[in-house]
């Protein structure tokens, strides 16, 4: 037997990285599920990978002449022509993308498209932010479509629940980039994995893209990365940290919450957290938060000036030693010009 002529084919899900026990779980799933035409309903937080799941899982049951990946939105409508036209001649994917944005109508008219065209496998990949409970809670799923996939359903884990993807992540961000001799420190993995990512791992490219700008040298420190300090903590990150580390970190980000929506207002800010302001002075202190605000000082305007304006309007007109002396006494307290009066009255004596 000539050896020679076979060949290996890679693995189509190794662009997606991962060390998760979970998510490599989850891709297991998915790789038992290519050589199936039965779709996949996909549900996670944006930013989370569902997308290219996709692509890999249709990567992952191309034929070798190929197939069609089609992707489909609900802003969009469905044209009859295309891309049925193009299914129903080699069969391949249709990726519903944001399920949860669409219509009832929209979803029938996919399945009605899928199931007319009979022997032609179309696998029907759909994307959700939202989990299967509550679509189907809110009456989000058409029947018809949801028998395309059955039970095959995936939820993807965010990120901040996933702290061992944290540095292959990364490390792969940094190679991209052509840095990736740029080493971290150990608080900066510290920052990293305590970040709640909102925004998943589009946030974390966007935050080591802008890291990587500010570096000059090959060590990355906490200070070049471009936090959002509004976002949640990750709690997952700190389920092993004692109590009262973990509460000092949801108290430090409740306050940063609390003077952004007050515009530093202390008085709003105590109303709104239902304590005294000195309370609240004490806790922002606690956290290093606390500005104190620097206040101008008012003028202040002497009695015998503000009566003899009033009096006489054509006050205002005098001459230079009395505009000076006018001009004193609306900036320096009037005790204190009393005094110096006082002074230059016994020199004069």
């Amino acid at each position: 037997m000539n050896t020679n002529s076979i060949h290996h084919r890679p693995d189509p899900f190794e662009p997606f990285v991962t060390r998760d026990p979970g998510m490599l779980r989850a891709i297991d799933r998915l790789r038992s599920w290519s050589e199936s035409p039965l779709g996949v309903l996909l549900t996670g937080e944006a930013g989370v990978g569902k997308s290219l799941l996709a692509r890999l899982l249709h990567l992952a049951s191309d034929p070798p002449g190929g197939s069609s990946f089609i992707r489909c939105v609900a802003a969009l409508p469905v044209n009859p022509a295309h891309p049925w036209a193009t299914l129903r001649e080699s069969g391949g994917t249709v990726v519903l993308d944001g399920l949860e944005q669409w219509s009832l109508e929209g979803q029938a008219l996919v399945a009605h498209r899928i199931t007319s065209d009979s022997g032609i496998p179309v696998r029907v990949i759909a994307t959700s932010r939202f989990t299967e409970e509550r679509l189907r809670l809110e009456h989000r799923l058409h029947p018809a479509l949801v028998r395309c996939w059955a039970d095959r359903v995936v939820d993807i884990p965010p990120l901040r629940a996933r702290p061992d993807d944290l540095a292959p992540l990364v490390e792969g961000m940094m190679r991209r980039a052509n840095r990736g001799s740029v080493e971290l420190e150990a608080s900066t993995w510290e920052a990293l994995v305590r970040h709640g990512w909102a925004d998943n791992v589009r946030e974390l490219r966007r935050t080591i893209d802008g890291a990587l700008s500010q570096v000059l040298a090959d060590r990355l420190e906490p200070r070049h990365l471009p936090l959002d300090r509004l976002v949640p903590p990750a709690l997952e990150a700190l389920a092993g940290v004692p109590f009262d580390a973990m509460r000092r970190e949801v108290d430090a980000w409740y306050l940063r919450r609390l003077l952004h929506e007050t515009d530093d207002n202390l008085s709003e800010a105590a109303r709104r957290s239902g304590c005294t302001r000195k309370v609240l002075r004490d806790r922002l202190r606690r956290h290093g938060l606390y500005r104190k605000r620097r206040k101008a000082a008012p003028a202040v305007l002497a009695p015998s000036f503000a009566r003899e304006t009033v009096r006489r309007p054509e006050a205002a007109a005098m001459d230079p030693r009395s505009a000076v002396m006018a001009a004193e006494e609306r900036v320096i307290p009037w005790a204190v010009v009393q005094r110096a009066r006082a002074r230059r009255l016994g020199q004069a004596a």
